[in-house]
C-alpha cells in the first residue's frame, strides 16, 4: 500500500497547478486604441468646477 510521504508537498503542488490553470485559461484583455481628447476635455471641466466648489472660507475667530 503506497503511503504519502509529504502531504504538504502534494498540497503545494496542487495549489501551484491551480494557479497556473487559472493563469492560462483566463481571457486576454482586448486593447482598444482611441483618442484621449474627450477625456482631457472632461478633466479640464472637472478641474474648473472644483475651483468653484471648494472656495476658501474666511477663518473663524474663537
Amino acid at each position: 500500500m503506497p503511503t504519502l510521504a509529504n502531504p504538504l508537498g502534494l498540497l503545494a503542488q496542487l495549489g501551484i497547478s491551480a494557479v497556473l490553470a487559472v493563469h492560462f485559461l483566463q481571457r486576454r484583455a482586448n486593447e482598444l486604441l482611441l483618442s484621449t481628447l474627450f477625456l482631457l476635455e472632461r478633466t479640464q471641466r472637472d478641474a474648473a468646477s472644483l475651483i468653484i466648489r471648494f472656495e476658501p472660507t474666511p477663518p473663524v475667530k474663537s
